[in-house]
């Protein structure tokens, strides 16, 4: 008896999750247009964004692409949240890469067995 109501709420609980969403280029596009428009007008905020953002960016999209199925949570702030990781992995190697000229041989030989990459000096 106990292992069908295991059975029954593992069943439910994978129904209740999403398929992954690939976002079309035109959305990424479309959801950068509508975040800047926000922004400038009274949404911006010195350390993130402010309360019911993405709710009115969701709104700006549902005016630039009719019939979208995009809603702030989750998709819209899973995106943001991945672009700002992908930001954050390319400017720590960007300065990685260019501090390397000024930064000690040991240095750059310990940084480079770290990453496993290989660097050209």
């Amino acid at each position: 008896m106990e292992s069908e109501g295991t059975a029954q709420s593992q069943t439910s609980s994978a129904k209740d999750k999403q398929p992954r969403r690939l976002w079309t280029r035109n959305e990424e596009e479309c959801l950068l247009a509508a975040m800047t428009e926000c922004i400038s007008e009274k949404y911006r905020a010195h350390n993130g964004f402010k309360p019911g953002y993405f709710n009115e960016v969701e709104k700006e999209l549902k005016k630039k692409l009719p019939g979208t199925t995009l809603k702030a949570v989750p998709n819209i702030e899973s995106k943001v949240k991945l672009w700002k990781k992908m930001y954050s992995l390319i400017s720590t190697s960007h300065v990685l890469v260019g501090s390397v000229g000024t930064m000690p041989l040991i240095q750059f030989k310990w940084i480079r067995r770290k990453c496993g990459k290989n660097m050209r000096r």
